[in-house]
């Protein structure tokens, strides 16, 4: 199922990009797009792949962790929120650049990983 999906954000995202890449909009929801993908995908890797998990949780965890604020930053430029809530953005890409470098440290152990996958 996460291969489906991961492989179906990702062709949709390029062919959005394919036909206005031009436009500010096309490229944030190709860019949406590529971190649905990479969430997906990602968790197929870390069930499915063949090498230890170093960094396999890693890639998932960063598609995870910009979704939110690329879906944020795609649905206020739909709507014409440009400047209004560029604070918010900042703070949400922010927030969860800082959550994704966590992932890299201690304090994403075994025993914590539960509830630190629910907070990306």
């Amino acid at each position: 199922m996460h291969l489906a999906a991961g492989l179906g954000a990702l062709a949709l995202g390029l062919a959005v990009l394919a036909g206005r890449a031009h436009r500010i909009r096309a490229r944030l929801f190709g860019r949406l797009c590529a971190a649905l993908a990479l969430w997906n995908l990602g968790i197929v890797l870390e069930l499915h792949a063949p090498w230890p998990a170093l960094a396999r949780p890693q890639i998932f965890l960063l598609g995870s962790c910009a979704a939110a604020p690329l879906g944020l930053h795609f649905v206020c430029r739909l709507t014409g929120f440009r400047t209004a809530l560029r604070t918010v953005l900042g703070a949400a890409y922010l927030a969860a650049g800082l959550l994704w470098l966590t992932s890299w440290t201690p304090l994403y152990g075994s025993e914590s990983r539960a509830v630190w996958n629910l907070m990306a």
